[in-house]
């Protein structure tokens, strides 16, 4: 059920399941569990805790301008209607130190920081009045929860303990005992069953105190078996026995058989979906939990999702890709993970954790893995080779001075990354996929942000703002436009950005993006955010999925047009040149040519429906300006670039220029190598030899790597010996420039 915010107080009171969340309070019949549904809600602000005693809730609402503790009558299920309520602040109180409550027979029982204990009569629940006030006795935090046995109330000293209050005089409320000390118990929640009190005791799990004498507390028992950051408990009586159901946002839900009190026995852990990062496959949705797994949801059936299995992998994962058959996944602690999910609900875990501590999100391409690691020192750009998914490999790894919570965001065509830090939005050339190199740099605070490409744009979040930045020149990436709109995660689809903030229960956006030189919010949704640590959204057959387990109907924008970006000139000649771009989608190949602006009468065509599109032009003038424009369809649409130019060479009548790269020249090599890897370059792409004696260009060897700038072979060597190798290479114009002159290479082991 989607309650429209976060959800912070829940009750039962026969078949209606009562629930307190961030815009107030909601009523649900759960006659039918399987199948419950809202059937009212009032909106009264912020709500964090609620319990129903006869025709009437009180909840816990918090504000700053109003009533602090609020009563509803719920008589007409269908129809609450708020009758009465405190404000705190007319009793000396704070307003946002009220958290939970406790109702019992003609009173209320709550506290904030500055009076620990509320005493307030509500024997007519349409005029409440407080009774009497028990001050803060000291506490450096305020109290947390309540609960209430025979004429004394506990009240939590958060994190802290508890105070035990004797209220048999409503009027004049006395402490009679006390179990505090520093974080022992790191008290939260409280519930009193019979003669025990439980405390949920955060990174520990419960405790559980003898109370048949209230004013003399009694540890029986610390229970670690749920060892969480542990938040709410409850105890339920079933018929085979007494169990403790115990929740912690790290870990879900604990149920604990505590029939024998003083030997809980866990019986078993739900993980709950507080999930950091989110992926969508085909009818599958990927969470990432925040503490170790993921979970796999079946969702052909988007208006009834359903978990198909969890994957057991460690740590805290803030990221998730796919690239084929595969999902990999950073655990931070957990480290990088690779799963097969080749079948969705029998995944395969091909890496349970790498060697190196991972974060953030992942890219893949072709067989490398683009990601943030970290140590102790700072946060680097991180290549694997994961062509062996059970044995990547690390290539390179280095602080690239992208600053705090770096990551690669996506991608811009073949060749470039967007990394985002705190330091900037950066575009990285990776056409060596193991050499990254920054090409430039945008400054804005990616520290938290999120960025997607939609043809030659980015759209950056940053600073509570969306950017959309012309990249088409990555040497020099120009703002277009700038608006306010919160948040963390975008997703594009159709020419709708979705923003997604991390906080729960949050407002997720729809900007409109056709123009980017003029964004503009078009829709909001109430109660959809992350998970106060991370935000995620992707799209995936048109719909939305998000890290916190939403499954949304996109608000506009549909399919996305057939566009045309990442136009590019190369191999560019004296009589010849390659045209390439990449559409969005699957469409045919056409540019049109020729020597005067708007004029093309020349074309080359390829039928062939592909993404990525390449024409090579021959037969061109030598040092000639060329105007041409790209052209691509489908069977329904058809995209047309701007004109562009390119200018081919002048005839070269020039030998390429080599240069010794390694060994260096006249230099010593260290004993006990067996073999050295000779590189030369030249200043353009050449056919390059070599030989032991110098030779006329035609008649050495040729080097293994050739053809382009950069020449290598490998040479074997021995101990002693010196060696003398002689170059020569041949340039790939039509005049064949060779060298008619060797360079001389000398070196020695």
């Amino acid at each position: 059920m989607h309650t429209g915010g976060e959800i912070k107080g829940l009750y039962i009171e026969g078949n209606y399941l009562y629930i307190a969340n961030k815009k107030g309070l909601v009523i649900a019949d759960i006659s039918d569990p399987a199948n419950a549904f809202i059937i009212s809600s009032l909106d009264i602000g912020e709500c964090r805790d609620v319990q129903v005693q006869g025709n009437y809730a009180y909840l816990t609402s918090p504000s700053p301008y109003g009533d602090d503790i609020t009563i509803v009558d719920i008589s007409d299920k269908k129809n609450p209607v708020k009758v009465a309520g405190i404000n705190v602040d007319e009793f000396g109180g704070l307003w946002n130190g009220i958290w939970r409550l406790y109702v019992d027979g003609n009173y209320l029982y709550t506290g904030d920081y500055y009076n620990y204990l509320y005493i307030i009569d509500i024997s007519d629940p349409a005029n409440p009045s407080v009774i009497s006030t028990w001050p803060n006795p000291g506490a450096e935090t305020g109290p947390s929860s309540f609960a209430k046995k025979g004429d004394y109330v506990f009240v939590v000293y958060y994190h802290y303990g508890f105070y035990v209050i004797d209220v048999s005089d409503p009027a004049n409320p006395v402490k009679v005992a006390e179990v505090i000390e520093y974080h022992n118990p790191n008290a939260n929640d409280i519930k009193v069953f019979g003669d025990y009190l439980f405390v949920s005791t955060r990174y520990e799990g419960f405790r559980v105190y003898n109370i048949s004498e209230p004013t003399n507390p009694t540890l029986i028992v610390i229970d670690r078996s749920f060892n969480s950051y542990a938040e709410g408990i409850f105890i339920h009586q079933l018929p085979y026995g007494t169990y403790v159901f115990e929740v912690g946002s790290s870990d879900g839900l604990g149920i604990i058989n505590v029939t024998d009190i003083q030997n809980p026995e866990l019986v078993s852990i739900m993980p709950i979906p507080l999930g950091d990062s989110v992926e969508a496959k085909g009818n599958y949705m990927y969470i990432g939990s925040h503490n170790n797994g993921v979970w796999v949801v079946n969702v052909s059936d988007p208006s009834n999702p359903h978990e198909v299995v969890w994957i057991q992998v460690d740590g805290r994962n803030h990221g998730l890709t796919i690239d084929g058959d595969y999902l990999y996944g950073t655990g931070c602690w957990g480290k990088i993970w690779i799963v097969n999910i080749s079948n969705p609900e029998d995944p395969i875990i091909e890496l349970p954790y790498s060697s190196i501590n991972a974060d953030h999100n992942p890219i893949v391409v072709d067989d490398y893995l683009y990601v943030q690691t970290y140590d102790a020192y700072g946060e680097y750009v991180t290549i694997y080779d994961v062509s062996d998914k059970k044995n990547p490999v690390l290539v390179y790894q280095e602080d690239l001075g992208f600053g705090s919570w770096i990551q690669p965001l996506d991608r811009y065509g073949d060749n470039y990354l967007i990394w985002g830090g705190s330091n900037g939005l950066f575009i990285v050339d990776i056409s060596n996929r193991t050499n990254p190199k920054v090409v430039s740099n945008y400054s804005i605070d990616m520290y938290t942000g999120d960025a997607k490409v939609l043809g030659d744009v980015v759209y950056a979040l940053s600073g509570g703002c969306l950017y959309s930045i012309d990249i088409s020149d990555v040497t020099n990436p120009k703002l277009l436009d700038k608006i306010e709109c919160d948040g963390n995660a975008l997703v594009i689809y159709g020419s709708v950005a979705y923003v997604l903030p991390r906080v729960i229960g949050g407002t997720l956006k729809a900007v409109d993006i056709s123009d980017p030189t003029n964004l503009s919010v078009i829709d909001t949704l109430d109660g959809i955010g992350g998970d106060d640590y991370m935000a995620g959204i992707e799209e995936e057959n048109g719909l939305l999925f998000t890290n916190s387990g939403f499954i949304i109907s996109p608000a506009g924008g549909g399919e996305q047009p057939l566009q045309i970006s990442l136009i590019k000139v190369s191999s560019i000649t004296e009589n010849s040149a390659i045209i390439s771009w990449q559409t969005n989608k699957e469409a045919d190949s056409l540019v049109k040519y020729g020597t005067s602006s708007g004029s093309y009468p020349d074309q080359k065509y390829d039928p062939n429906p592909t993404k990525y599109h390449s024409i090579k032009l021959d037969g061109l003038q030598p040092n000639t300006t060329y105007y041409f424009v790209v052209e691509s369809k489908t069977a329904n649409e058809t995209a047309t670039s701007t004109e562009k130019t390119f200018k081919t060479k002048a005839p070269d009548l020039t030998p390429p220029v080599i240069t010794i790269l390694s060994p260096e020249n006249n230099s010593q090599i260290e004993g006990g190598t067996p073999s050295v890897s000779i590189e030369i370059e030249t200043d353009e792409p050449a056919i390059c030899q070599y030989s032991f004696s110098d030779f006329e260009y035609g008649n050495g060897t040729n080097f293994t790597q050739t053809g382009g700038t950069e020449h290598t072979f490998n040479l074997s060597v021995e101990d002693g010996k010196s060696y003398t190798l002689y170059y020569r290479c041949q340039d790939l114009s039509p005049q064949k420039n060779a060298n008619t002159e060797s360079t001389i290479h000398n070196f020695s082991v």
